[in-house]
């Protein structure tokens, strides 16, 4: 490398390092004899008249500032992130309805989202699934449903039969009377005038009402539940509790299913050794 090479990069060297001097030694008289003694030693270095380039004296860093803006950064992205969340709540599926009865086959398909509410009048009659399709919801006439999130739902009105598959996490059903909190089973939930009544017809739920008593209730019983609170009264409901018109609506949908997937009354067989 040439003298004048070297001279160049020493003069580099020296500026992109001026201003870590300035901030860790701030006395004007050191920083000047610190220039004068590296000058000198860059002229002998290169045979050649060293050139004093000038270190400026940095203030005092204000901290504080800096500090508000990192947290007031994060509080920004806090929101942000908070926001996306919710969207993305909001915006993805919940679940979809996988039948519904005469007059209300175009909604067969459709997409359900938190916020929703499923509405049925006299007469008509739904089911769909919800949270990935671990949770079966069959929903009889002069039902409201309302949808809060894929594992949380309101039953505003009427009655509705749930299938949830077992050990899958956790599913609430919110009513004006109390709240049913899953265990893995099939149940039905109805209201009526002054409170509701839960049945199961397999495995458990817990039954919780406007007080906060609550009750743990298995396959073959009902629980009663007031709209004035208290512990739920528990009866026999029976080993099937399952109401007819849920076992009705199961039947018109797998007929309605087979009819549309296979005109000839049957799905193809399928030879197991093949």
């Amino acid at each position: 490398m040439s003298s004048n090479e070297t001279h160049k990069d020493l003069e580099q060297t020296l500026s992109s390092f001026s201003g870590e001097w300035s901030r860790a030694h701030r006395s004007a008289d050191f920083l000047k004899s610190f220039e004068e003694r590296l000058a000198d030693e860059v002229a002998a270095d290169s045979g050649q008249p060293a050139r004093i380039v000038e270190l400026p004296v940095a203030s005092e860093p204000r901290r504080r500032p800096a500090l508000l803006w990192l947290a007031a950064a994060a509080a920004l992205l806090l929101i942000v992130l908070g926001s996306m969340t919710a969207h993305h709540q909001l915006s993805s599926p919940a679940g979809m309805v996988r039948y519904a009865s005469a007059g209300l086959r175009e909604s067969i398909g459709s997409e359900i989202r938190p916020g929703q509410s499923l509405a049925f009048a006299a007469g008509e009659q739904g089911y769909v699934t919800l949270d990935g399709e671990r949770v079966n919801v069959f929903l009889h006439e002069n039902s409201r449903l309302d949808i809060k999130a894929p594992d949380q739902v309101f039953l505003a009105a009427g009655e509705a039969w749930f299938a949830v598959e077992p050990n899958s996490g956790p599913f609430q059903i919110g009513t004006p009377s109390g709240r049913v909190e899953v265990l893995g089973t099939n149940f039905g939930v109805q209201l009526l005038e002054s409170g509701m009544e839960v049945s199961v017809s397999d495995g458990r739920v817990r039954v919780t009402s406007k007080s906060e008593d609550f009750a743990v209730i298995e396959r073959g019983t009902r629980a009663m539940v007031s709209d004035e609170g208290g512990r739920p009264v528990l009866s026999a409901a029976g080993q099937d509790a399952t109401p007819q018109w849920a076992q009705a609506l199961l039947a018109d949908a797998q007929a309605y299913f087979a009819a549309r997937y296979f005109p000839s009354g049957q799905p193809p067989r399928t030879d197991a050794r093949e």
